[in-house]
């Protein structure tokens, strides 16, 4: 199982608008919601048998993202929302995407270090 361009959505709210998250597709977002079809999933293939990978774009894009790189950055203490839910779902690996950088290097390697799996990346360089 696949997820990408989480963009900081860990539930499924639209901050700006205060309000749960809609589309004109009505669209649903965020790994709280995400959790429930990969259990689902899981539970009926056995958790032996799938792999749950995600393609980047993770950190960055919602004001609770932006919260915890600006205002109150993460640090040993103070554990960034997607690495609680991702190590919680038990995501078996993440790509580096684009917006990983946004925030700098010292924020992604801070996010790395919270996560229970690798982060996985070609061509970067520090």
């Amino acid at each position: 199982m696949g997820t990408t361009d989480l963009h900081g959505h860990v539930f499924n709210w639209d901050y700006y608008a205060n309000t749960e998250y809609d589309d004109a597709k009505h669209n649903d977002v965020g790994l709280a919601k995400i959790a429930t079809l990969v259990d689902a999933v899981r539970g009926d293939r056995g958790r032996g048998r799938t792999l749950l990978i995600d393609a980047g774009d993770t950190i960055q894009g919602t004001p609770l993202a932006y919260y915890f790189a600006k205002v109150a950055p993460i640090n040993q203490q103070r554990i960034h929302p997607m690495a609680s839910a991702m190590n919680a779902m038990g995501f078996e690996a993440a790509a580096v995407g684009n917006h990983e950088f946004n925030y700098g290097i010292p924020l992604l390697r801070a996010f790395e270090e919270q996560l229970n799996f690798p982060l996985l990346a070609a061509n970067a360089l520090d």
